[in-house]
């Protein structure tokens, strides 16, 4: 489903241009370089997708094109409670984009199914995120995340590229 090589040089990247930022080498928003290579991910991935006739990879290309964008507007506007921005939006684009495959292959019930309750998720989230206290839980995993992030990505990119299927 997914192309190793293309997964694990974006996740070495993205831990290496990390580091840079985090060792005040290179000074750019940690944002906007983290959107612009899921972005690109997404673009590549679905570009392969199209060229190998893989619909399950189209559809998890294209649901990290869009969260990269999503990343992309939050890095370059300013909105209050970004991070909910964020959760909201991956429930919101995960079942748009199962109730298209469901449009797409009728027979597929289980994609109109999930689609609609990951949609509906979505929806709750959207309306009740601050007054179930999520948006507190989210923002304490992320920064817990964020101190660890960039030695992960390497880790997991030089793993993934080491066990490629040599050519």
């Amino acid at each position: 489903m997914i192309n190793r090589m293309l997964f694990s040089v974006s996740l070495f990247l993205w831990g290496f241009i990390s580091l840079l930022i985090y060792f005040n080498i290179l000074n750019v928003d940690h944002s906007l370089i983290t959107s612009i290579i899921i972005i690109a991910y997404g673009l590549s991935s679905s570009n392969l997708a199209f060229k190998e006739g893989n619909r399950l990879q189209l559809v998890v290309s294209s649901v990290i094109f869009f969260i990269g964008i999503i990343i992309l507007i939050k890095t370059n506007y300013v909105i209050i409670d970004s991070r909910g921005l964020i959760f909201v939006s991956i429930f919101l684009i995960t079942g748009a984009v199962s109730i298209l495959l469901y449009i797409e292959n009728t027979n597929q019930k289980i994609f109109l199914y999930s689609g609609l309750i990951v949609f509906c998720i979505g929806i709750f989230f959207l309306l009740f995120i601050e007054k179930l206290g999520v948006l507190y839980l989210i923002n304490q995993a992320a920064r817990l995340f964020e101190n660890y992030f960039p030695f992960l990505l390497i880790i997991l990119g030089l793993i993934i590229f080491l066990k490629r299927e040599k050519h």
